[in-house]
Parts: C-alpha cells; structure tokens; sequence
C-alpha cells in the first residue's frame, strides 16, 4: 500500500513538473518561506529551485516594482484570514525579461489557523501581450476616427489640420507633428508624402526622440494611412473652396447682368459694377476712367469724393495709364512706396471693345490686404488683368485666378 502510495506520489510530481510554462510552489505561512517549488522556475525566470529556496527574499526582489505594493497586500491578508487567491502580477526574470504570471493559490489551514499556502504560477505573458496590442489597436482606431471625423471639415481645412497634428502628435508619442505644403525640407526620419492622384503635394512629418532604427514600422505605416487621408481632405477642400468661387461669381454676373440689363445710363451702371468688383478686391475706393485723346477721364467712383468725377489725367504723367493705353494686355505694375502719382496701391482693370482699350477701371487698396508679389527692388508687384467694362451693353467679367491656399499646420508638445 505504502509502496503505490508512494508510486502515485513520484507519478504526480512527474506529470506536474512536465507542465509547460506553469509553476507550482508551496509555502509556510508560519516560516514565511518556500518549503517547495518546481523545476519550470527555472526555465521562465533562470532561478534553480535551490536558490529560490535559500532565499527568502528572492520572491520579492524579481516581483515587478509597480506590482510589488499591491500584491503584497494581498498576500497579507491571504495568511490572515485563508483566502483564496487570484491576481495577475509581474516577474522579473534573471536575464532582465518581464513576464506575466497569473497566481492562484489555495490556503490549508492547521487547527482554523492558515498554515501553507499551495499555489500555480501560470505563464500568461502572450495573453497580456495580445491584450496590450488589442488595447493599442483600438485606441489607434478611436484616434483614426477622430481624425477622419476632423478632416470632414472642408470649410475650414486649416483648423482641421491643426486637430490632426494634435492627434498624430499624442498618437505618436512624439514632440512635434507638420503638415506642409511643398516644398518641405524636413529632414524628420517620421514622415509621409501627401499624394493626390498619384503627384505630392506635401508631406506630414513627426519629430521624435526615436532613432530611425528604433522606429516602429507599424507606426510609420499608420502616419501613411493619416497621411493619405489628409491629402484626400486637402484636395476636398480646394475643390469645395474652387465650386463656392464659382457660384459666387456665377451670382454677382447674374446681378451685375441684371443691372445692365434694367438701365443704360451710365451713372448708374459703373457704380453698380465698382459695387460688384468690391465683391473680389476689398478696396478702399475704386474709378472708372476713360481714354480721352492724351489723357483719361474719371466717370465713376466709389469711396472718392463725387468730385474725383470729371478729373483728367495726362497720360504723360501717369505711366500705368499710358501703358494701358498703348498696350492693352494685362500686365503687372510695380507700385513704389513713396509714389505720389497715384494714391494708395492700384489694381487696374483695362476697359475696352474688341482689340482697343477705352478706359480703365481702377481700385485702389491702403490696408494691405490684397495680395502682393515682393521684388528684389524693394517694388510690390501688383496683379492686374483685363476686363470689358467698356459701356453698358457689353458684358461684365470678372476673372479670379487665385487657387484656395492651405497654410502650414504645427503642434508641438
């Protein structure tokens, strides 16, 4: 009897010790100490059972520091009360790895008293690590869909492309996150190009303390998918800003049509269409003036006193206007400060039939805000372009070549 008794023992032990990735341990509640632990101890942590045995302390030096406190207390009142126990906690093998455990245990007690505690220490370190990767995965997609959520908002395309530096920066973990248009001489090792229908307009760059070796390809992988979408938005953006352009100038034609169209008389036509140009050009005031021999006469005006009307001025002296009337063509005028021939900065629309300019139509911007070309002469080059405001019975057209601009976007940490 002793014998099979004995035979079942040694049997057991050897089918327990067998088991994979798995610790079985008994310890003295009384001693405080490890009275018995399987060979496997040493294979997952790289501490033979005699060591773990000898030392008492071993058990808390390889426990995780930021599990430590919390496991210990449960463990106390373990040996207190005989609970049994079921937590996850951490251990530091010999080599430096970190490895998962999940313990649970059972307390036999001796006279009501808790006397040793029998436990299983299973290896769960690849569950932990596919759950670490499944948390990751769906914040990543919260993160994607934040940023797909933002970049819907083709009316203001550049507070959407401040949101999603922001999110690319604490997705990435990185100080720094850029969206720029060509060109871009970023040298960050994390960026990707902007692509719209296979030409780059730009790219997003990331600035990390990561070496480039030390660069996760899943995260470069994920800045291409962010990168493809904010590209899509971008040209979203500039097809939605091009189709308002057009149906607002469709809209002041028709009005502008329709004025022409209910009046012939002239002091009521030309203010309507310097109405009409206010529109595209926020100008300070604006004339309408026509080629009369050597010079040009002033028939219309807005923001200039009505005395400006009938004002002549020698084509002699006012070098835009003799140019115009030589050569009908638009053509860029460089306004140099200090001029006094002309008041404030000029944007000329040629007036006329066919090949022969009767007259210019001119507006004249002192805040700055129209757009200006600087020069290595110190000049502030002016657009100018034709038009044919050239009477009433000839149509009016305004031409508006400037394409929707996407500024730089930054955020930093």
């Amino acid at each position: 009897m002793e014998k099979r008794l004995h035979a079942a023992q040694v049997e057991y032990r050897t089918l327990v010790e067998q088991l994979p990735a798995t610790i079985i341990y008994r310890y003295s509640i009384p001693e405080q100490k490890t009275l018995y632990i399987s060979p496997q101890v040493e294979t997952l942590l790289g501490y033979t059972p005699a060591e773990w045995i000898a030392d008492q302390d071993l058990w808390w030096k390889v426990i995780h520091p930021e599990d430590r406190e919390a496991t210990k207390q449960l463990l106390k009142i373990k040996d207190e009360t005989g609970e049994d126990i079921n937590i996850a906690h951490r251990l530091i093998a010999r080599d430096g790895r970190i490895l998962w455990f999940q313990n649970q245990s059972r307390t036999i007690t001796d006279g009501g008293r808790p006397h040793e505690t029998h436990g299983v220490m299973l290896d769960v370190s690849d569950v932990k690590r596919a759950e670490q990767e499944l948390r990751y995965a769906n914040y990543n997609l919260a993160a994607l869909n934040r940023i797909t959520v933002a970049l819907t908002n083709v009316i203001d395309i550049n507070h959407a492309l401040d949101a999603v530096s922001r999110e690319v920066t604490e997705l990435l973990g990185a100080k720094d996150c850029r969206v720029t248009l060509l060109p871009d001489r970023s040298d960050s090792p994390m960026q990707a190009a902007l692509i719209v229908r296979g030409e780059t307009i730009g790219s997003i760059s990331v600035e990390t303390e990561r070496h480039q070796q030390n660069i996760d390809q899943i995260d470069l992988r994920l800045l291409e998918t962010i990168a493809g979408q904010v590209a899509n938005a971008i040209e979203n953006a500039r097809l939605f800003e091009e189709e308002s352009q057009s149906r607002e100038l469709a809209e002041r034609l028709q009005a502008s049509a329709q004025v022409l169209n209910e009046s012939l008389e002239l002091a009521v036509v030309l203010p309507a269409i310097l109405d009409g140009i206010s529109s595209v050009i926020d100008y300070d005031s604006a004339s309408v003036q026509l080629v009369d021999g050597d010079s040009m006469r002033v028939i219309a005006v807005r923001g200039l006193p009505d005395e400006e009307i009938g004002r002549v001025r020698d084509l002699r002296s006012h070098e835009y206007n003799r140019r115009l009337a030589t050569n009908p063509s638009p053509f860029i005028y460089n306004v140099v400060h200090g001029d006094t021939t002309w008041p404030g900065d000029t944007h000329d629309l040629d007036v006329g039939r066919q090949d022969r300019a009767e007259g210019r139509a001119a507006v004249d911007a002192t805040s700055g805000n129209e757009p200006t070309d600087d020069n290595s002469d110190g000049h502030r080059c002016k657009r100018e372009g034709k038009g044919d405001h050239g009477g009433a019975k000839q149509r009016g057209q305004i031409q508006d070549g400037e394409r929707p601009g996407i500024r730089r976007c930054r955020t930093s940490r």
